[in-house]
C-alpha cells in the first residue's frame, strides 16, 4: 500500500499514520 498511480500512495500513506 505505498505504491498507487498518481502519487496516491502519499495520501495513503498519510490516512495510514493518522489511524495509527
Amino acid at each position: 500500500m505505498t505504491r498507487g498511480p498518481s502519487g496516491d500512495g502519499q495520501s495513503v500513506s498519510r490516512a495510514v499514520s493518522k489511524k495509527k
